[in-house]
């Protein structure tokens, strides 16, 4: 070995995604297949290209860069000025952002996608954000020969053509293709890409440690807020459904503790809690006469500290997917208050489908009378869950193998 000069590993995986971020579901897959790679890959070294770097190299132990070179701006009060601004630096920054994910995808054998809803278009996003680094990095992979392998993803056909394209394009090229549920499948391939050979992974939260559900009722019921602004294609009316969707959960709330019952606030992701913070405050005072503990809201950040929340309750009702699920995966009754197809497939896996509901057409008497057929079942039903939570924990242990099978083929390859 030349003096000076530090051993190269001949094999490196790479984690990319909007991990650390504050969206506790994707940094929950994130955990999930990094504690699957250290038990299984243990001399593999591991690192990721994030959108919170800091946090993932602070939580998780693993070195991270950041994912965007564009954090955005300072508004100057000139509306014209300010989209000028923003063209210019998106397009100088697409392709900043291009060679930087090129530049991290050749030091790697592996590029893995861990789980998220990366594919989807349920929530707002442009086409280059997400899409863009997604377009790239497969790009990237396929130049340098890195594997790239999107795992146990979630994905719906996107309206807006550049997204579609951007989408189905990195899809096709990646190594390894598998989805969380078949729908996600069907959007894959009505984006034009060919799914015969691709698998159906459980959610990488599956793989997650749950607390044990006690025997006994708390009176509590959880309610999860979520900064709800409709996806993409809703963004000239962003506003007015923030606003309706925020009223009718007012509403719902004080119906709960109006009937003697407290309420725990849950949230998914970091901008969720001025939403929450706003409700508890909203709600309580207009109604002065309640303890301040008739609503409470102890913030978190991590999917397993979100789960040692809910586990205790007699009900949980949320939006954001992954609340959803691992309320389900620790055996809690459940409804879904839904903004995609995802959440009908998760209900009705768990054979709960009845207690779901669609967020843009959110009806708090239908709600309310759901919280109630719902409480009114929850012993029979919480067996239940964790039968249905077993089965795919485990049929997400035996499938992962494909995932060991490819770091274990790729080629060897040194950093240039």
């Amino acid at each position: 070995m030349t003096a000076g000069h530090e051993p190269v590993p001949t094999q490196r995986v790479g984690m990319f995604g909007k991990l650390g971020a504050g969206n506790y579901g994707n940094d929950g897959s994130l955990e999930a297949l990094l504690a699957h790679l250290r038990s299984h890959h243990p001399a593999v070294p591991v690192d990721c290209m994030a959108a919170g770097p800091t946090v993932v190299e602070e939580r998780y132990g693993i070195p991270a860069v950041d994912l965007s070179w564009d954090r955005g701006g300072s508004k100057s009060g000139s509306r014209l000025l300010d989209r000028g601004l923003t063209a210019l630096r998106v397009g100088v920054g697409v392709g900043i952002d291009a060679w930087r994910i090129a530049r991290w995808t050749r030091r790697h054998s592996v590029a893995i996608v861990p789980g998220m809803g990366t594919f989807e278009s349920t929530m707002q996003v442009r086409p280059w954000q997400t899409p863009w680094s997604l377009f790239a990095l497969a790009v990237s992979a396929r130049v340098f020969g890195t594997s790239m392998a999107v795992v146990s993803v979630g994905a719906s056909n996107p309206p807006d053509q550049l997204t579609r394209v951007l989408l189905g394009r990195a899809l096709r090229l990646a190594s390894h293709r598998s989805f969380r549920d078949d729908q996600s499948r069907t959007a894959a391939s009505e984006m034009g890409v060919d799914t015969s050979h691709d698998v159906v992974l459980p959610d990488l939260a599956f793989a997650l440690p749950t607390p044990p559900r006690p025997g006994r009722t708390s009176g509590t019921v959880g309610v999860g807020v979520i900064a709800w602004y409709g996806a993409e294609s809703e963004r000239a009316g962003a506003d007015a459904i923030n606003v309706r969707y925020r009223a009718a959960l007012e509403d719902f709330v004080g119906r709960i503790v109006d009937a003697g019952r407290r309420v725990r606030l849950l949230v998914g992701d970091d901008i969720d809690v001025p939403i929450a913070m706003d409700l508890r405050e909203a709600v309580l005072t207009g109604r002065p006469w309640l303890d301040v503990d008739a609503i409470v809201f102890d913030p978190v950040s991590t999917l397993g500290e979100y789960m040692s929340q809910v586990v205790e309750l007699d009900a949980v009702v949320a939006s954001r997917f992954h609340n959803v699920l691992c309320a389900l995966m620790c055996g809690v009754p459940t409804i879904a208050v839904g903004y995609g197809a995802k959440h009908r497939v998760l209900m009705e896996r768990f054979g709960v489908s009845r207690f779901s509901h669609e967020i843009r057409s959110l009806n708090v008497d239908d709600l309310d009378r759901s919280l109630d057929g719902l409480l009114a079942e929850g012993d029979r039903l919480s067996p239940q869950l964790l039968d249905v939570a077993s089965d795919e924990r485990q049929a997400l242990v035996d499938r992962l193998s494909t995932v060991d099978d490819l770091i274990s083929s790729a080629r060897c390859r040194r950093r240039g």
